[in-house]
């Protein structure tokens, strides 16, 4: 007796010799067996299908989270210690300073590092608003470059909620990074808007700009995309070599 599902055999049903021969129920109760076994085997195999999948989104969602946050941070230490070099010599109070930032911002990368692996994050109450941690995060990044970054944060003070607002602050992360690294822009205008149903983030350089069709592999701004449209909300880059870039996001409220 074939042990299946639909058309797809996994395998058969064996019988030794019964004195008397087998039975009709006998033949319903083996059918009933083997349909039974073919729904065991299936579903085993899906739970696992299932199970891979899930390692790989897990995989993937970590990957994403990482690049938005910590490596980023990483990024802009080593960029602080690589102006400390430059000083050598000739500033060492400034080259004191800049160590010393790096070694307090490496500690708060090692905490968002342990954060984030035990899923352990700061209560609402102890978080900074939304402007003052773009604000500090914008800092954060420019602070090598020199580049003027301008702020515009228009919401009221509880809004957006968590975890909105963590999605908010990754797409100025990545955005601003972006610019900073990429496209030797010499302003950067950051602009964060609510109108009651929606939110808009907006940053605007005034860079090199870029083909956005060209293969340049870029997983940030794939990251930045996925995260924005898996939280419902809408992602729009325009762009060209020559014209600057500007990123557009928005996400509903409530």
């Amino acid at each position: 007796m074939p042990v299946r599902v639909g058309d797809r055999v996994f395998g058969n049903l064996y019988l030794t010799e019964k004195e008397g021969g087998f039975t009709e129920h006998d033949e319903t109760v083996l059918e009933l067996l083997a349909v039974t076994a073919g729904a065991a085997v299936a579903t085993l195999r899906l739970q696992e299908r299932l199970r891979r999948a899930a390692l790989q989104e897990d995989r993937e969602r970590i990957a994403r989270d990482l690049h938005d946050s910590i490596i980023q941070d990483l990024f802009a230490i080593g960029l602080g210690l690589q102006t400390a070099v430059g000083h050598l010599g000739h500033d060492a109070e400034t080259v004191r300073t800049r160590i010393t930032d790096a070694v307090d911002r490496l500690d708060e990368s090692i905490s968002s590092l342990r954060r984030y692996i035990f899923d352990l994050r700061p209560p609402v109450w102890a978080r900074p608003s939304l402007s003052t941690e773009i604000r500090r995060l914008v800092a954060d990044l420019s602070e090598p470059y020199g580049v003027d970054v301008g702020i515009d944060v228009d919401c009221p003070p509880d809004t957006p909620e968590s975890p909105l607002s963590d999605h908010i602050v990754s797409v100025v992360k990545e955005s601003v990074s972006n610019a900073l690294r990429h496209s030797q822009a010499r302003t950067i205008d950051v602009r964060v808007a609510c109108d009651g149903t929606r939110l808009l983030v907006n940053i605007a350089d005034d860079g090199a700009g870029f083909d956005p069709d060209a293969e340049h592999g870029g997983l940030g701004l794939r990251n930045l995309a996925r995260r924005v449209t898996a939280v419902g909300g809408e992602y729009v880059l325009d762009t060209a070599p020559g014209k600057g870039t500007v990123v557009t996001v928005w996400f509903p409220l409530g």
